[in-house]
């Protein structure tokens, strides 16, 4: 992970896209691509690394609740884009799970199962899809070298996995690496679970609860394989499902290569 963690000293999982070689021994360019949780209480140095590293699109892909309650620090020279992957219907049926405890009377495994339907809805609804078209609308913009577009959600997990997972895919990386990248998550945010099971503990909070604050917090192979088997049994596979649903054509996937591989 260390070739693509970067020393942001107060926000979770930022992380550049750089060190993994694609089919075609290609390799993602420096200073392009970078993801990341939100930008909310990035120090100044923080917001200095940022802009230094050439940052000119920062994609927020959270709600408006999200973004109200922990607005991102401004980056000088950056354009902010608003780009929420779940619509506020959605959002306000998320919030309504707070009290996890209260649904893992009703279900043991509401954790595990409340992420799957995320994953399902990022799939198969139209509002998700049209965030991460718009994703690429940008990408597709972002084609001079050394300048790079961030984008992120709130920990930089699901969101944003799903966002990259569709962006390696594009550039031809191979699952095994797709997977791999997903994973980093979980020793990129061990500070964030650490913090969620301490205030759990704090309230005594059953084993049930427990695990499903794990489940929530963290990323596993189980949700990016339901990823994957989902786009493959409605769609037959994933370069199918990049060019009828994200409109990735041929020619805007030779663009995009051209612009971040090398």
């Amino acid at each position: 992970m260390k070739n693509q963690l970067l020393p942001i000293q107060k926000g979770s999982n930022f992380r550049q896209l750089t060190g993994y070689v694609n089919r075609e021994h290609l390799t993602i360019k420096p200073h392009k691509l970078i993801r990341s949780g939100h930008l909310g209480q990035l120090t100044d140095d923080d917001v200095k690394f940022l802009e230094d590293y050439g940052v000119v699109y920062n994609m927020d892909f959270r709600t408006d609740h999200e973004i109200t309650t922990m607005p991102d620090r401004v980056l000088r020279d950056a354009d902010y884009i608003k780009n929420p992957v779940f619509s506020e219907e959605i959002a306000k049926n998320a919030v309504r799970t707070v009290d996890i405890t209260k649904n893992t009377i009703d279900d043991p495994k509401f954790g595990y199962k409340h992420l799957i339907s995320c994953y399902h809805d990022i799939i198969l609804n139209d509002h998700p899809r049209q965030a991460y078209r718009t994703f690429f609308d940008y990408l597709l913009k972002n084609d001079q070298d050394n300048q790079a577009i961030l984008y992120h959600c709130s920990e930089g997990k699901d969101r944003t996995g799903m966002a990259t997972i569709f962006l390696l895919s594009a550039l031809d990386f191979d699952e095994e690496t797709i997977k791999k990248d997903y994973l980093l998550t979980n020793p990129a945010t061990t500070a964030y679970l650490n913090s969620c099971l301490a205030v759990a503990h704090e309230n005594d909070a059953d084993e049930a609860t427990i695990e499903a604050i794990t489940d929530l917090a963290t990323v596993r192979s189980d949700y990016v394989d339901y990823a994957f088997n989902l786009i493959n049994e409605k769609y037959g596979d994933m370069p199918t499902f990049l060019e009828e649903v994200l409109n990735l054509t041929p020619q805007k996937i030779a663009k995009l290569k051209a612009i971040y591989l090398h």
